[in-house]
């Protein structure tokens, strides 16, 4: 086999998750995750909309490809999504955020995202633990992803982010249903507490759709 074909083999190899990802596209159904990661007693829920307020699930098309999240002041008062693109979709979809902060959130933001050519399929939220009411803030997010084989999806890597104060107070996986094949989140719902200055984040639930080969 020639040195030509052999670079050609190995850079289509490299673009391959890209294009499957590329042609990828998601049902408008969705489905509820199975448990809530984190503290599930919050006195209110939001879904991640761009104006911070509620908003149904149904409102964004596309898989999500990771989240940015920030605090200030210790209370996690800043999340944000992040879609993956793909050019068969809608390419210039707004990220989702939630933002109590009343202001710019500190420099502590810390973006957790899943590898090219996968997607999520579950998360897990990391608390700060301790006692009192601090105890549930969300310190920490871990991502369960999965790839594209074929037409089914097989778990991939985990991806995570956490702050020192997260220790390994890891909770229970929020991750899509497994009674409906090739589920993967498009959208959050937050479980706050807004006994604080900042109301803030202490759990999450995943919203899921289908992909579509």
């Amino acid at each position: 086999m020639s040195k030509k074909v052999l670079a050609w083999l190995g850079m289509a190899a490299l673009l391959w998750p890209h294009f499957a990802s590329a042609d990828l596209r998601v049902s408008t159904e969705t489905y509820l995750g199975v448990e809530i990661s984190g503290d599930h007693r919050a006195l209110q829920r939001v879904y991640t909309h761009p104006d911070g307020t509620d908003a149904n699930p149904r409102y964004s098309p596309l898989p999500l490809s990771g989240v940015l999240f920030s605090e200030r002041r210790d209370l996690p008062c800043f999340l944000q999504t992040l879609p993956q693109r793909p050019n068969t979709e809608r390419n210039n979809l707004a990220r989702r955020t939630f933002t109590t902060c009343g202001g710019s959130s500190n420099n502590s933001a810390k973006t957790v995202k899943s590898a090219p050519g996968t997607f999520i399929t579950g998360i897990r939220v990391c608390q700060r633990g301790g006692s009192g009411k601090r105890r549930a803030l969300l310190k920490g997010i871990r991502l369960h992803t999965a790839a594209m084989v074929g037409t089914s999806l097989r778990e991939s890597s985990r991806k995570e982010q956490k702050r020192p104060n997260c220790g390994n107070n890891w909770r229970v996986v929020s991750a899509c249903p497994t009674t409906v094949p090739n589920l993967v989140v498009s959208d959050l719902i937050l479980y706050v507490d807004d006994r604080f200055n900042h109301t803030a984040v202490v759990g999450i639930r995943v919203v899921c759709r289908q992909l579509i080969p």
